[in-house]
């Protein structure tokens, strides 16, 4: 097959015609290349009010499909599979997507490429073309771990963004709420009528560890909002999680299950900078007792 591309744009006002492009999907014979430029996402996302969360859950519908399709052609029965990618991820459906996709989320024609097969390098080159300038990440050393990547992300996209404003890395117990049995961690919180919290956890742990940070996470929610008198639809708790790349297996089906609780919504760690928007705009503030919160930092 020819290697073709298509630039992922957003359209915050579809009848007047204008668009932002966010991202580049590439397709050669080895795999999909799919790339999203925060910067551009977080400018759409401003002129969006109450659909910003479309443009997230966009994204991660793309993403999410691009890995099951590059897992499967990295598979060694990807014969099996071939057919049915080529049909439902082909030139053709993104031209038809192009045609009929006349809401928020746009793809431009196809248009192919001379290389058949492309690396990183030129896939870097051609987002920087169509799409925004990749700026350079921080060097990996090599003791350096996917988790303090993970912790890395959420500090710098979140904590250092509120930690003037909002409680931050601090350390719940019976102190500061007396009907609470256990102490938890949560990365911050902070109240303006409604509460804005997030609590970070990392994927890389047992089931039964991360079930039971999640079943703290809740009940300190519920205790939170019976105390303050604050039990609305309005509240805006977080648990950043990254999928397991594990499709398929117990902890990916437990990440699956996260997604649809109603106490919190599940974001991945490169989205914590959405929060720290959300505290911003709200003004939400610190409200424990001073002299009661312990800070872990």
């Amino acid at each position: 097959m020819k290697t073709f591309y298509s630039i992922i744009k957003i359209a915050p006002n579809p009848t007047a015609g204008d668009s932002l492009a966010i991202g580049l999907l590439v397709r050669d014979q080895e795999r999909v290349w799919l790339r999203f430029s925060d910067r551009k996402k977080k400018a759409a996302k401003s002129l969006l009010d109450n659909e910003a969360e479309v443009v997230d859950f966009a994204v991660t519908q793309l993403l999410k499909q691009k890995n099951h399709i590059n897992k499967q052609l990295e598979s060694p029965q990807q014969v099996l599979f071939q057919s049915n990618i080529d049909k439902s991820f082909n030139a053709d459906y993104f031209n038809y997507l192009s045609r009929y996709c006349n809401g928020l989320l746009q793809f431009s024609p196809v248009s192919t490429l001379k290389d058949n097969i492309l690396n990183q390098d030129k896939f870097d080159k051609l987002f920087q073309i169509f799409v925004d300038i990749i700026e350079p990440e921080e060097p990996i050393v090599e003791n350096d771990t996917k988790r303090k990547r993970f912790l890395k992300r959420i500090e710098t996209k979140l904590i250092e963004r509120v930690k003037d404003q909002v409680h931050t890395n601090i350390n719940i117990n019976q102190n500061i709420l007396p009907s609470l049995f256990f102490n938890i961690n949560i990365d911050c919180i902070g109240l303006n009528g409604v509460f804005t919290g997030a609590k970070a956890i990392p994927f890389d742990q047992t089931k039964q560890t991360i079930d039971t940070h999640v079943s703290h996470y809740i009940t300190l929610i519920n205790t939170l909002v019976t105390k303050y008198g604050k039990k609305n639809d309005n509240n805006k708790f977080f648990l950043i999680a990254d999928e397991p790349v594990d499709t398929g297996g117990d902890l990916h089906n437990f990440w699956e299950i996260l997604r649809k609780r109603d106490e919190f919504k599940l974001i991945h760690s490169e989205q914590a900078g959405t929060v720290a928007e959300l505290i911003e705009s709200s003004q939400a503030h610190t409200f424990l007792p001073v002299e009661t919160v312990i800070d872990n930092k």
